[in-house]
């Protein structure tokens, strides 16, 4: 991936982290057994309300990315809402970030999908 990563490089990275933050957050719901199960309780559980502003932000890159299909779309301002979410930035939503790096710290799929994300930030 030489040059400048894309809107949807940009997604991707994103979607992978959050379906890292999802299963290690399900561990903690053994009634969560398959993947409907966890999309139910993504979508209506409160433990996963602090996942939402990740959600969000995938979804509005992906608009983006449609939008700008044809032409090349600068996502620098992406990458400051990113920080503002994970960090480093001051905190976008203290809900997500204490979590996340709760997360971080314990589940190695989310350390490593966080790795990826971080990586390609830096080329930005």
């Amino acid at each position: 991936m030489p040059g400048h990563p894309t809107l949807q490089e940009l997604s991707s990275v994103l979607r992978h982290l959050h379906r890292s933050l999802i299963e290690a957050e399900s561990l903690n719901f053994p009634e969560a057994r398959g993947p409907f199960d966890r999309l139910v309780m993504v979508v209506e559980h409160p433990a996963f309300n602090w996942l939402h502003a990740l959600s969000e932000l995938i979804v509005e890159i992906d608009e983006l990315a449609d939008a700008a299909a044809d032409t090349a779309h600068p996502i620098t301002p992406c990458k400051e809402v990113i920080e503002r979410l994970l960090g480093p930035a001051p905190a976008l939503r203290e809900d997500f970030r204490s979590r996340y790096l709760e997360l971080m710290q314990t589940a190695p799929d989310v350390a490593i999908a966080s790795g990826a994300v971080r990586r390609l930030l830096a080329r930005l």
